[in-house]
């Protein structure tokens, strides 16, 4: 289609004039703009994520809760604690969590190594869940000892399990959101379940010692409820989110 344009169809900055034999259209900048804002939304990651997918953020939390315990447990709150009650000198309990850190280190690409390999990956943590849940107790009256190698040991057999679910936690968790929110979701759920469960752990253990006087069986006791957490949320994960325990 040919299109004649006259010094007189182009007018000022304020319209757009297009002459043809088949249209004559008027366009002003604030058509323009307003058709451009309508075609092109600006799109907020956070807000559709809270729109669809808030179920999957809360899985997601809830599966976290045994990690981010046992991360906080070893790292942070076992030290002073063995210092206190299984009187161990704080230098030493300083090398026990740097050699337990080495052993974290190495486990946490083994983890991904295996996951890759097409080891199902939610099916793991529930096994280790298991396990830890059930150990939790008798973990913290073994530590009533005060026999410093089987706090090593222990402390060490711990964040061996943290460090693997840690391992194939992203592989996990990203899998629960689509492409567009997919960094949102699981950046935003990764933070809110290690601040929630984790974070909070060293001072819930704590507070529970100070209000109960049970050194030894309200903390173990509260490890066992945060990996019922994690096995409870675990199974819903793979029956809403299948492809959360396959390998792609």
């Amino acid at each position: 289609m040919a299109v004649a344009t006259t010094a007189a169809d182009v007018v000022s900055k304020d319209a757009l004039v297009v002459n043809s034999p088949d249209c004559k259209t008027a366009v002003t900048a604030a058509d323009v703009e307003s058709r451009v804002s309508a075609e092109d939304k600006h799109y907020v990651p956070v807000l559709e994520l809270f729109r669809g997918y808030w179920s999957g953020l809360l899985l997601q939390m809830g599966y976290e809760a045994w990690i981010g315990a046992s991360f906080y447990l070893g790292y942070s709150w076992l030290p002073s604690f063995f210092a206190q009650y299984a009187g161990l000198s704080m230098m030493l309990t300083l090398w026990m969590v740097l050699t337990c850190m080495v052993l974290f280190t190495i486990v946490v690409p083994v983890a991904g190594y295996l996951s890759d390999r097409g080891q199902p990956r939610v099916t793991a943590t529930i096994c280790i869940c298991v396990v830890a849940g059930a150990a939790s107790v008798p973990m913290f009256l073994a530590f009533r000892t005060q026999n410093l190698a089987a706090c090593w040991l222990l402390q060490a057999a711990s964040l061996a399990m943290t460090g693997y679910t840690m391992g194939i936690l992203p592989a996990i968790c990203s899998s629960i959101y689509p492409a567009g929110v997919r960094i949102s979701g699981f950046n935003l759920g990764y933070n809110l379940g290690m601040t929630v469960f984790g974070g909070l752990t060293p001072l819930i253990m704590t507070a529970i010692q100070t209000s109960t006087g049970s050194i030894f069986v309200g903390p173990g006791l509260w490890m066992t409820g945060m990996a019922v957490i994690s096995v409870a949320c675990s199974v819903l994960l793979i029956k809403k989110y299948p492809l959360t325990n396959k390998f792609e």
